[in-house]
């Protein structure tokens, strides 16, 4: 069974980045240096199993083997999956979903918020909005705020909708990679 951790509650620097976030970093090596420097200021990071498959391309249907551009875009999702190992960033729990072939029955899934039940759930259902392809984005914010961790997105409109219910709860892009050149 896969280890999950716990980050600390109390600790202000527990970071989830989502997937694209994590993605353009790896992709500027003076933000990539700027990153593994960051552990030694206290800095932790965290994924879920949710970001690792996207990372490598599951369940990605619409990846063109074929295709040249393809090739790129697996590279530099392995540069992303190397960068999550150098930060050293520890696994977390998540939400089940319903979604084929999505659920891990390891113990690292936990049972989503029910419907109505508060921010948490409330939040959740907003990103979906009947839309199934936001799932991930709601299961990685999901996770951020559950775990006690800040979210780096670069996508707008998730970071409206976490801020609005958790506005201690996440950064955009750019602001994070501001705070990694505060040391």
């Amino acid at each position: 069974m896969p280890k999950v951790s716990v980050p600390e509650p109390n600790h202000k620097l527990n970071y989830l980045f989502d997937t694209c976030a994590i993605s353009k970093i790896a992709g500027d090596d003076n933000h990539t240096k700027r990153l593994i420097d960051s552990l030694s200021h206290g800095f932790r990071y965290y994924k879920t199993d949710c970001q690792d498959r996207e990372l490598r391309g599951v369940p990605d249907r619409s990846l063109r083997y074929w295709d040249e551009s393809a090739w790129k875009s697996c590279e530099e999702m392995n540069k992303a999956l190397n960068l999550l190992d150098k930060v050293k960033a520890e696994r977390v729990s998540c939400i089940a979903t319903l979604l084929h072939n999505f659920t891990i029955l390891d113990g690292s899934m936990r049972e989503p918020p029910s419907k109505g039940s508060g921010l948490l759930s409330d939040m959740v259902d907003e990103i979906i909005k009947g839309n199934y392809k936001n799932i991930r984005d709601a299961v990685t914010a999901e996770a951020a705020v559950h775990n006690n961790c800040r979210l780096i997105t670069s996508d707008q409109r998730m970071y409206r909708i976490v801020n609005r219910h958790f506005p201690k709860n996440i950064y955009k892009y750019n602001e994070f990679i501001s705070k990694l050149y505060s040391f």
